[in-house]
């Protein structure tokens, strides 16, 4: 029956004019966690692995905006990315990459190369070990919040996130630490030098995604000039080659960045970049703004029904 679906699936695809679907990740979790609900975890990466090779030719990043430059990209062409540089994504995501004989590209943050959390996770970890039945935060103004249960953890987190996402970056960071300041045992979820080094070796793509996550459109010029001049030369010396792929952190147009902020990431050196717009892309898409999708069905018939028509897609 699946690979009726899949043969059913490619004779539609290969129909429509070419267009590139571009995937995109954050992590990929050895078990299913109650309070990343959002997050899925290697057994359904797996799946998604199965049913993608089915439909669609998967294809590196750097291959399709060539071939979207030189009008020379066919029809099923699908490319898989990852974004943040979490430790799962060479430790779980890699070894089911390898085996599903897929290629990936990974946009790697910087600044926890040597440790740390980004500030969102933090939060999630800081409430997963709160060590009182509620969490209060005054600058957000929320006040006891119940985070007793795994239930109310997992709601809290969907309240505070949020709220604390479009601070100005130094306040989030400052309210982010304060969480962390009450709990002890936080886990090493971000990857190091060496991880990045693997995924290279292995044949993966590996791109920029700024310094330390900041929301490029609340930062001005110079900071932006800042984040992305380190993140390029940290990956770029631990790598030992140039980059030419961007991601914007959050990714979202007017929202996360600004029209007048793309100059920055061409100065930079970078030829294309994706966002986490909706859509797909074709040859008359700015390189400097390539939509992506987040696949969430866990079903193949909805997975590639939803990926088949998705907006824009069918030009």
């Amino acid at each position: 029956m699946q690979k009726f679906l899949f043969r059913q699936a490619a004779n539609l695809v290969q129909a429509f004019q070419p267009k590139l679907n571009i995937l995109i990740y954050h992590r990929v979790m050895p078990e299913p966690d109650p309070l990343r609900p959002w997050e899925i975890d290697a057994q359904q990466f797996r799946k998604h692995l199965e049913w993608i090779s089915g439909v669609f030719n998967v294809i590196p990043l750097a291959d399709a905006v060539q071939q979207l430059k030189t009008g020379t990209l066919k029809r099923r062409s699908l490319v898989i990315t990852f974004d943040d540089g979490y430790l799962d994504n060479a430790t779980v995501a890699l070894p089911l990459l390898k085996k599903a004989g897929l290629h990936a590209t990974f946009f790697c943050t910087s600044a926890w190369l040597d440790g740390g959390l980004m500030w969102n996770d933090q939060v999630i970890e800081a409430i997963r070990r709160w060590p009182d039945k509620t969490i209060s935060i005054n600058e957000l103004e929320l006040k006891s919040i119940p985070v007793h249960t795994n239930q109310e953890k997992s709601k809290a987190i969907e309240i505070i996130l949020p709220k604390l996402k479009y601070q100005e970056h130094n306040k989030r960071q400052a309210i982010a630490n304060a969480l962390t300041e009450s709990v002890d045992g936080f886990p090493d979820l971000m990857m190091r030098r060496e991880h990045i080094k693997l995924l290279y070796q292995e044949g993966m793509g590996i791109g920029g995604h700024s310094h330390s996550h900041p929301i490029l459109s609340g930062i001005d010029d110079e900071t932006l000039k800042e984040e992305l001049e380190k993140n390029k030369q940290i990956l770029e010396e631990t790598l030992g080659t140039r980059l030419n792929l961007f991601s914007y952190p959050n990714g979202k147009s007017r929202t996360d960045f600004r029209a007048e902020q793309i100059r920055f990431i061409e100065n930079a050196g970078y030829v294309a970049s994706v966002t986490t717009e909706l859509g797909s892309a074709s040859a008359d898409t700015n390189l400097f703004q390539l939509p992506r999708f987040t696949p969430w069905d866990n079903n193949s018939t909805k997975f590639l029904a939803r990926l088949i028509t998705l907006k824009k897609a069918l030009g």
